[in-house]
């Protein structure tokens, strides 16, 4: 709402104005603009108009524009390693950002990355960003799965008569994805790829 006061014992009329061109049927002393969009932004001018004289008056419109925000992206990261969940925001500023993990607010993180350094299991979670602007805001989340380091038990020595049958074996731990690569002396054994 555009408004004025108008003091005097004149006659008086009101003719509206956007960006200078003239707004049929605006002839109070309020402007009205429902359901704006960005194309109601602009300069707004009354003149007001008496027996004696005229009086103009302008103000401009800002129409803010929506936020968007790029979606986090999910991570498996071994141990050790660096995580970076980050957002993109576009939209009217100002633009903030609020992170969280397993929707608890994490400190002192309020920029558009998140960078996780040294990584143990006990970061792995849900990490999500509310980003916030003038008009709206985004949440989006993503998950860090940490791996556990394999582990594998030791292979044991055997000593066999010909003609016998040897089992070498190891049973492994982690939450990696495991691929077994059997040697002997040094050299490859084509598709020996089990864990005996």
């Amino acid at each position: 709402v555009f408004s004025t006061e108008v003091s005097g014992t004149n006659f008086v009329t009101f003719d509206w104005f956007k960006n200078g061109t003239l707004i049929p049927g605006a002839n109070a002393n309020s402007l009205v603009l429902t359901n704006i969009s960005t194309a109601d932004a602009g300069l707004y001018t009354v003149i007001v108009s008496g027996s004696c004289n005229s009086v103009t008056n302008s103000a401009t419109l800002a129409v803010n524009t929506p936020l968007t925000a790029s979606p986090l992206i999910n991570h498996t990261n071994c141990p050790g390693t660096t995580v970076v969940f980050s957002t993109e925001a576009t939209g009217s500023g100002p633009i903030s950002y609020t992170w969280f993990k397993n929707g608890t607010l994490i400190a002192n993180q309020s920029a558009s990355s998140l960078v996780l350094t040294n990584l143990t299991v006990d970061d792995a979670g849900l990490y999500s960003v509310l980003v916030n602007g003038p008009c709206n805001s985004v949440t989006n989340s993503a998950t860090l799965t940490v791996n556990s380091p394999v582990t594998a038990s030791p292979l044991m020595n055997h000593t066999n008569c010909p003609g016998t049958t040897v089992v070498f074996s190891t049973d492994v731990s982690g939450t990696n994805l495991v691929t077994f690569d059997w040697f002997k002396n040094g050299t490859f054994i084509p598709g020996a790829n089990a864990n005996s």
